[in-house]
This record gives structure tokens, C-alpha cells and sequence, in this order.
């Protein structure tokens, strides 16, 4: 569900990983200047918008100074996944909030409009198997920055169901959906269990 407290809590982290830092220094004689924090991926074409499910288009949710885990590509073209090592050492923001993971999307050229959830193509390899109880992936949240709110509604956060299938799609949703717009979203895990995650396409779905 859209849980605004969380979507505070990850507005929180995303400025304490970078997203939006900027560092005030003072020159000599008390004159401050602003030294830009890194920002997030600039927005490549898709072949299909805002759908990525290609080598190129996937690179850009981990070539930036974001993203951050034990995450890779892995495979060519349409062939290619972002491959994510999961149930690693998680680190912390300062406010407590564990990030196992993170992948950071591009920046919208202007906001996206009647977004409702996103849809992940997925394979499943848990280190844990042959047990009686197919083992869970580890539930991911999908955190999008939304234009012209109070700051401390600036985030709209989305999250997986439990999903212990192999393979196939998830979609990351509120239970009661209403559409909104994006500037940019981020995805990301605080821990669950052990295992390879491969995505092979990530998609906004829009009204």
C-alpha cells in the first residue's frame, strides 16, 4: 500500500545516499558556496516508453552513482537481466532504515502522468532449496518522487506482494490505486532471504 510514513522514512535515504545532497562549504571571509551532490541517470530512449528490457536501457538503473549492492548485467540485448545478489550485509541510513539494494531510474524529461504500479519481469534462484515451502524473494519497494506536494509528501511508495514463484512478473502496487505522477523512481530491498534475483524488464504502468 501507499504508505506515506515509509515514503518519508525513503525520502530520508535517498538524500542521505546522494541523491540530493549538496554540501555547503565556506570560503575565506565567511562567503558560503554550494558544492552539487550526485545526481541520478539522465533518461535514454526506450524502445518501448517506460519500459526497460534491454542491455542499454537496463545499465542505466546501475551505471549511475546511486544505485548500490552486490548488483551486475548480465547477457546481451533483449537477452540481457540486472543480476542481484540478495540477503547480503544490509547498510544503514541514519535513520535506521536498512537498504539491502538500490537501483536508481532515470530522471523523467517531465513527470509521468496516470502511473499506478510497476511491473517486474523476474527469475527467482534462492540459495536455499528442496524445501517443503518454495523459498519468498525478498519484498521489494518501488519509491517515486512526485511533482508539487509538501515535502513531507513528496514520495509515493509502492511495494510487492509475497511472491515465492520462480519466475514470471510481479507488480508493485497499492492495494487501492490511485494515479499520480513521477519524476523519477528508485527500487529497492531491506534484506529477505538469500538468493539471485535476475529482472529482465521493468515497467511503469500507466492509466
Amino acid at each position: 500500500m501507499i504508505d506515506r510514513r515509509r515514503g518519508l522514512l525513503n525520502a530520508i535515504v535517498l538524500a542521505s545516499i546522494g541523491t540530493a545532497l549538496i554540501a555547503c562549504e565556506t570560503r575565506p571571509g565567511g562567503s558560503p558556496y554550494v558544492i552539487p551532490g550526485p545526481t541520478g541517470p539522465s533518461q535514454i530512449p526506450t524502445r518501448t516508453p517506460y519500459v526497460w528490457d534491454s542491455r542499454d536501457e537496463l545499465e542505466v538503473w546501475i551505471d549511475n552513482q546511486v544505485s548500490r549492492g552486490s548488483i551486475s548485467t548480465s547477457g546481451e540485448g533483449p537477452s540481457a537481466v540486472i543480476r542481484i545478489e540478495t540477503g547480503g550485509a544490509s547498510s544503514t541510513a541514519q535513520n535506521g532504515l536498512r537498504v539491502a539494494w538500490l537501483l536508481r531510474g532515470p530522471d523523467f524529461e517531465t513527470p509521468v502522468v496516470g502511473v499506478r504500479a510497476v511491473r517486474i519481469r523476474y527469475t527467482w534462484i534462492p540459495a536455499l532449496r528442496n524445501t517443503s515451502v518454495p523459498v519468498a524473494i525478498p519484498e521489494i519497494y518501488a519509491v517515486f518522487e512526485v511533482p508539487e506536494r509538501p515535502a513531507h509528501q513528496s514520495q509515493t511508495t509502492l511495494r510487492s506482494d509475497i511472491v515465492r514463484d520462480l519466475s514470471g512478473e510481479m507488480v508493485l502496487a497499492d492495494r487501492y490505486p490511485t494515479a499520480f505522477e513521477a519524476m523519477y523512481l528508485y527500487l529497492y530491498s531491506d534484506g529477505g532471504n538469500r538468493g539471485v534475483l535476475e529482472i529482465d524488464s521493468i515497467a511503469l504502468v500507466r492509466d
